[in-house]
């Protein structure tokens, strides 16, 4: 069975992405753009950054991208694809392309890649989590919350095969004798 040992407090949650609402309001120069969501991973720490900017007196568009290079594994296939497509023109647009966690940054590189394939004018990327150990592209995010070590983790929209993603804080995940 399966533990979860929280590692990343809702309260430091709260805090952080106070910040990193604060950073990208003063990156984006009071531009209009659009936040494109990672689906699933990223659809908690998304809602409350949107709430956060708009604390900030930003409103930009949303929508949201299906890429995955993990499936049902742990580990990542190597390969990332589009799974289903954005639902608004983003040609010319400004970009802030939000995902739970860059790992491999295989998602995340191939995501961007893919918006400025479209049309983007810029595609600027902001993770919650930021695991370099775990690099298999040189890739580093414009934006992210915290920077783990190579645990895998759950919670706040991050999961295992569809599970643990309610949790209202960041855990990393041991496999043993624990309770889940």
């Amino acid at each position: 069975m399966a533990s979860v040992n929280e590692m990343i407090s809702e309260e430091q949650l709260r805090i952080r992405v106070e910040e990193i609402s604060h950073e990208i309001a003063d990156g984006m120069g009071g531009e209009d753009f659009t936040i494109v969501g990672v689906l699933k991973g990223s659809v908690v720490f998304l809602a409350d950054l949107m709430r956060a900017l708009h604390r900030r007196g930003l409103c930009p568009e949303v929508d949201f991208l299906t890429v995955s290079s993990y499936g049902e594994s742990t580990e990542s296939s190597g390969a990332a694809k589009v799974l289903s497509g954005l639902h608004q023109e983003v040609t010319g647009k400004t970009i802030l392309l939000v995902d739970d966690i860059a790992d491999t940054a295989l998602t995340l590189q191939h995501a961007r890649d893919h918006l400025l394939s479209l049309g983007a004018r810029e595609a600027y990327t902001c993770v919650l989590l930021d695991k370099p150990a775990r690099r298999r592209v040189d890739f580093t995010p414009d934006y992210h919350g915290f920077s783990i070590q190579n645990v895998f983790v759950v919670g706040y929209g991050l999961d295992a095969a569809n599970r643990h993603r309610c949790l209202p804080y960041v855990a990393e995940l041991k496999e043993g004798d624990g309770a889940e």
